[in-house]
């Protein structure tokens, strides 16, 4: 099996790109990332990482998304409006005592 994590350019140069990445590194990245940040941030970025993200263990058993006491601003709860409609694994959204919430409907 062949990784490429860099590409040459005919300069010389080597240009490093996120989609060349071996998918362990991606992995190890989304370890560091919380649910929230994964589902407005890193999908539907490319067709790759979303086939990544799929198979990514924390994300494919989460079912709950907390949102509990988080200050939420209007674009951001719309992100997640658009986020959730092609979300196959989370039945459960909490935002119970979500900042800003009423706001963005009045």
């Amino acid at each position: 099996m062949e990784i490429c994590i860099a590409q040459k350019k005919m300069s010389g140069n080597i240009i490093f790109s996120f989609q060349t990445l071996p998918i362990e590194l991606v992995y190890r990245i989304l370890d560091n990332l919380d649910q929230l940040t994964i589902l407005l941030s890193m999908r539907d970025v490319c067709t790759r990482l979303n086939s990544i993200i799929d198979t990514y263990f924390q994300y494919k058993t989460s079912t709950e998304l907390n949102l509990q006491h988080k200050k939420i601003s209007c674009a951001k709860l719309m992100q997640l409006a658009t986020a959730l409609q092609t979300n196959t694994t989370l039945t459960t959204l909490h935002l119970e005592d979500s900042y800003n919430i009423v706001s963005c409907f009045e």
